[in-house]
């Protein structure tokens, strides 16, 4: 049986899902966690593209030329996929004793 015709689980309507299916699932639903990309989007950049790498890396006036995404969606999209993710420092136990014992004062 070939990788993508793997069976996974049940999908709508008793269908089994295979393998393509639930990254191809997977996919849009990490693209559309960009606040400008809709389900609609993600489904039209991966048909074209294929995968979520292939899109990170086409040039944006490529990007550019298929209907619906304009350069404020293609902006966006690029700032999440390429911004450094911060966490905000956990401040320690002392710090957070400090901060009490000044607000008690």
């Amino acid at each position: 049986t070939p990788h993508n015709a793997t069976h996974a689980k049940s999908g709508k309507g008793g269908r089994s899902e295979t393998v393509d299916d639930i990254h191809r699932k997977s996919s849009v639903n990490m693209l559309t966690t960009v606040h400008s990309l809709n389900r609609s989007d993600a489904g039209m950049l991966l048909q074209e593209f294929k995968t979520v790498k292939n899109i990170c890396t086409t040039p944006a006036a490529e990007l550019g030329l298929l209907p619906g995404l304009g350069d404020k969606k293609i902006t966006r999209f690029r700032e999440v996929m390429t911004k450094p993710w911060r966490k905000k420092p956990r401040k320690s136990a002392e710090e957070d004793e400090r901060k009490k014992t000044r607000d008690d004062e």
